[in-house]
């Protein structure tokens, strides 16, 4: 079909090779490149020419072409959105994709009582990695993300919940001490030491990452961890200092040793969302439910 051969031109044209771009298929190297030939053909004009070395490189006929083909992508994607929402709107299921950790804060009974007090909505979450749900959703996989900001700029977001991230840190440290006038930490606070935090799956690593780039700075040794409680352990023994969330930081296994303190860093905030494509627009359950995840954050911002 034409929309295979357009997937498999936009393979071609972002691999370094017609073999790179066949693994991804999968096909063979001799399929793929006939295919292509075939295209050309169809097209009448030539897409890709090697050069004196026998590398291929696209011509200006593929730069033109690639636009349409990335064209015609959205639109498919936009199509098939499309066809999923008619199937869902009168559906008794929302699909969730749910940023790791955002289940646990906003309480899981949470769910159950949503569930017994809508007996005919079923929510079905699956907890994934955030920079996953943005990708998900807009593919039609789920109906709805629970996620952070900044989403990808395809989907509609309503935001629900906002707080300063925090770095742990030791109270008898020499960053601890300093800070006894600001209260908050800083890029330039944080900037010569190790940071425990999770990593590139996150987005919390990201804008991080992003902040020094911003400032044309160093980006400090990071070291990759999801499991809020090795980062602690982290903190704990010396080795540097690391990411957390107030409410984390809020809980008794943590806030009450007097050893680590939690400080607010000022620079970035955690800002969980609701996100679904900007294709389509909410059901009345997705509605319904949108406005019983935001009475749980506001009640969850009078404890913060």
């Amino acid at each position: 079909m034409i929309e295979d051969r357009v997937d498999y031109f936009i393979f071609a044209y972002d691999s370094p090779n017609f073999s790179a771009a066949a693994a991804k298929v999968p096909m063979s190297p001799q399929g793929f490149t006939k295919m292509i030939h075939n295209l050309e053909r169809d097209l009448g004009v030539k897409l890709f020419e090697s050069d004196a070395r026998g590398v291929r490189h696209p011509t200006r006929y593929a730069d033109v072409f690639y636009k349409y083909a990335k064209n015609m992508q959205d639109q498919r994607r936009i199509l098939n959105n499309r066809f999923t929402q008619i199937e869902h709107e009168n559906a008794t299921e929302i699909r969730v994709a749910c940023a790791v950790g955002i289940p646990g804060f906003l309480g899981i009974e949470k769910i159950t009582d949503y569930h017994d007090k809508n007996n005919n909505v079923t929510v079905k979450f699956t907890e994934l990695p955030d920079t996953l749900c943005d990708s998900l959703v807009k593919e039609g996989r789920y109906d709805l993300a629970i996620t952070l900001q900044p989403v990808d700029p395809a989907l509609t977001t309503r935001n629900l919940y906002s707080a300063k991230y925090m770095m742990w840190v030791k109270k008898d440290s020499s960053l601890a001490s300093s800070l006894t006038q600001r209260k908050s930490l800083g890029i330039d606070d944080i900037a010569p030491y190790t940071i425990a935090m999770p990593g590139k799956d996150f987005r919390c690593y990201h804008n991080l990452v992003a902040q020094f780039a911003e400032r044309n700075k160093p980006i400090p040794h990071i070291v990759e961890c999801s499991e809020i409680f090795w980062i602690y352990q982290f903190v704990k023994s010396g080795r540097g200092i690391g990411f957390t969330l107030p409410h984390l930081a809020a809980l008794d296994i943590f806030s009450k040793d007097e050893t680590i303190v939690a400080i607010p860093f000022v620079s970035l905030d955690w800002q969980v969302c609701l996100a679904w494509p900007k294709t389509r627009v909410l059901t009345e359950p997705e509605e319904k439910f949108f406005d019983y995840l935001d009475s749980i954050c506001k009640h969850i911002k009078r404890r913060y």
